[in-house]
């Protein structure tokens, strides 16, 4: 794992609003006109703000950090995220460095991996953290992963989303 640029995927995720992520589609409006997304992240107007909605791995395509790093969309927004020649969540997981059935875990639908009352984005987080939690121990950074599991309780027992400081 690519364990900064994950930590840096989590920071994102972590500063758009809660009602905003959704993880049952990739992007939920393809009414939105290209470059909303980077624009989201830029300047934040109005419009965009309040109607854009994606999951945690579109969310990631249209940032403009991740996208100079070459991950981006198969539509200008919103769409599959793609990278190198991989596509969805395989794309992913080449781009974080992170097994493709951990990546289809990470970014699976609400239902499939779901947890209580949680918004998709606590449950995001959450998952997040504990895949992050999983390679700190690999690593031998027994105590990083041991903080970072607990984060994650912490953040799913408050229901809630506060900042997250890795």
């Amino acid at each position: 794992m690519k364990i900064e640029l994950f930590k840096d995927a989590i920071a994102i995720i972590d500063g758009i609003p809660s009602e905003r992520v959704r993880l049952r589609f990739w992007q939920d409006d393809l009414r939105a006109s290209p470059g909303d997304g980077e624009q989201f992240f830029i300047s934040k107007p109005k419009h965009i703000v309040d109607t854009l909605r994606c999951c945690p791995g579109a969310w990631l395509a249209l940032h403009p950090a991740m996208r100079k790093l070459g991950l981006t969309t198969r539509r200008k927004l919103g769409g599959t995220p793609q990278f190198a020649c991989f596509e969805g969540d395989n794309a992913l997981a080449a781009f974080f460095d992170i097994r493709n059935h951990e990546a289809d875990r990470l970014f699976a639908a609400r239902h499939e991996f779901g947890v209580g009352h949680a918004s998709d984005k606590v449950l995001w987080l959450c998952r997040a953290l504990s895949l992050l939690s999983d390679y700190q121990n690999k690593t031998g950074d027994t105590l990083a992963g041991h903080e970072t599991r607990v984060k994650a309780a912490n953040l799913l027992n408050a229901g809630r989303v506060q900042s997250i400081r890795l």
